[in-house]
């Protein structure tokens, strides 16, 4: 029997408090000890939120993937340690959606007191991923989508690397294409604390719709080969 989720009334500010703690006891033994505290503060509400925004997302674009489930649109804490050495868990928590892994996505990240929610792109040659073509080809027609949906000033833009790493504050398409197009993991994104974010209410669903709504041209730019019909489509939707 599949347990039916809660509905969404915010996400709870201990999940600084927790990241805090797993810093300093970044071990088994501490969270198998607190991974009820672990489902309180995180999974269960990120599960929520999965699931109340997710007729939003299918409205988008049905591709991208909204299952609230590890693997799927959460990100687990654990790491891989086939490939990692050191500490067995990560000290933030990531929401993402996207096609499917790999892809260029849409994400909602927890850590250092910090809440960023944005765009992921993958400017890169790798399969069902177009943007890196689509910038040479259409570069024209991505600088008309920032000026027509109004994306001009609105994200800071960063390189993605092992953290993220600022570059500009205010993207500027027109004025930053070259720093864009020499970045393999961009993001575009919003910053602010907790509160500024109300990441603490019902209403977060709504704020991040929005954000993710106003980025979903761009990503268009990632998710299709010829992206002029998707376009005029979401130009009407929008």
């Amino acid at each position: 029997m599949i347990k039916e989720l809660e509905p969404f009334d915010g996400f709870n500010p201990e999940i600084f408090d927790f990241l805090e703690d797993l810093k300093r006891n970044n071990n088994i033994e501490w969270f198998h000890a607190n991974k009820k505290r672990y489902q309180g503060v995180f999974v269960s509400p990120a599960k929520s939120f999965v699931s109340s925004i997710a007729p939003f997302i299918n409205r988008l674009n049905p591709a991208i993937r909204t299952e609230p489930k590890f693997d799927k649109t959460l990100m687990r804490i654990n790491k891989d340690m086939r490939f990692n050495k050191g500490e067995p868990y990560r000290t933030w928590f990531l929401i993402h959606f996207g096609r499917f892994r790999g892809d260029s996505k849409f994400y909602v990240h927890f850590e250092d007191n910090i809440v960023q929610t944005g765009l992921h792109i993958k400017n890169s040659n790798e399969k069902d991923i177009f943007f890196r073509e689509n910038l040479k080809k259409s570069g024209n027609e991505l600088e008309e989508i920032f000026e027509y949906f109004k994306l001009n000033d609105r994200f800071g833009f960063y390189r993605l690397e092992k953290k993220p790493v600022p570059v500009i504050p205010r993207f500027n398409f027109s004025k930053h294409k070259s720093e864009m197009a020499a970045t393999k993991e961009i993001l575009l994104q919003t910053t602010g604390t907790f509160d500024e974010m109300m990441a603490g209410e019902s209403n977060f669903v709504i704020k991040t719709s929005e954000l993710f709504s106003l980025l979903y041209p761009v990503f268009i730019f990632s998710a299709f080969a010829n992206p002029a019909e998707e376009i005029n489509r979401i130009k009407n939707l929008l």
